[in-house]
């Protein structure tokens, strides 16, 4: 026996199917913004610590460091994971006047000058979540412009008649997203290494005496870098090469060894002469 639907059965169907599939389709656009996060103003997911952080400390105490700087932190950037933080800071001058704003930072003469996470470029998003073009405009205006600029204005101001390395490495612990609820914490540092705070103390004296000595008379501790991957970019100085001597390399061996960093100088030696050559 075949049973004909009338015509008011026939639209009842077609209107549950289609509310249906209008369902459907809703619960999937809900599912997919579902797992979009949430960035804040520094692109990093809300109420979340960082996946990552990566610390560069930039020495820029002489004027040939203006060259090496741009790659150095370009670099950097281009290896940062998706949502993964990135932030730049710089050694002080202490002839210098710190702005409220740095002051605020609590971290003097460590200077916060960058600080965002990568939200993911257009070639590494889930193009089911965020589409490729608008993710790639997203990085290129609200992470690489940015950046470029602190590039730029750091990079002019190489140059200081102070170098206070060991007060500003003694601030790094105190960086914020840097504590060890971030599982992947990464620490470059480049420098010559060469303290000079006159007249409390100065690698520029004929007797740099030892570690101790130096702590004391600044007043800051060796903080410990343990759970942190660490790179020393260890720069040397043509016109310093009376400084840096093995004393000297001994003196800073010994500070990363209390650090927790294991064979410091493993990773790079560069001396200025050879980087002076490379592209900004």
């Amino acid at each position: 026996m075949t049973t004909r639907l009338t015509a008011d059965q026939i639209g009842y169907m077609k209107f549950a199917i289609g509310g249906t599939g209008a369902i459907a389709v809703g619960l999937a656009v809900w599912f997919l913004n579902s797992l979009r996060p949430v960035l804040d103003e520094e692109l990093c997911i809300v109420d979340q610590a960082p996946l990552g952080h990566s610390v560069l400390v930039a020495d820029i105490s002489e004027t040939e460091d203006a060259i090496t700087l741009p790659g150095l932190i370009r670099d950097a950037a281009r290896d940062l994971p998706q949502y993964h933080r990135l932030s730049v800071y710089r050694i002080a001058d202490l002839t210098e006047t710190p702005t409220n704003e740095e002051l605020a930072q609590g971290l003097w003469p460590l200077v916060r000058v960058f600080s965002a996470c990568n939200p993911g470029r257009g070639d590494e998003v889930n193009w089911l979540v965020v589409g490729a073009r608008y993710a790639e405009k997203r990085y290129q205006q609200m992470f690489a412009a940015p950046l470029d600029i602190v590039i730029r204005e750091t990079a002019e101001r190489a140059g200081s008649q102070t170098s206070p390395v060991l007060s500003a490495l003694s601030q790094v612990p105190h960086v914020q997203h840097f504590g060890a609820t971030v599982s992947a914490r990464s620490l470059l540092v480049r420098s010559d290494f060469l303290q000079h705070t006159p007249p409390r103390y100065t690698q520029y004296a004929p007797d740099i005496r030892d570690l101790d000595y130096a702590l004391e008379r600044i007043g800051v501790g060796v903080p410990d870098f343990g759970g942190i991957s660490v790179r020393i970019d260890f720069v040397r100085r043509v016109k310093a090469k009376d400084r840096q001597t093995s004393a000297h390399r001994d003196f800073w061996a010994e500070y990363f060894a209390r650090a927790n960093v294991p064979e410091p100088f493993g990773h790079s030696d560069n001396t200025d002469a050879r980087l002076a050559v490379a592209a900004p």
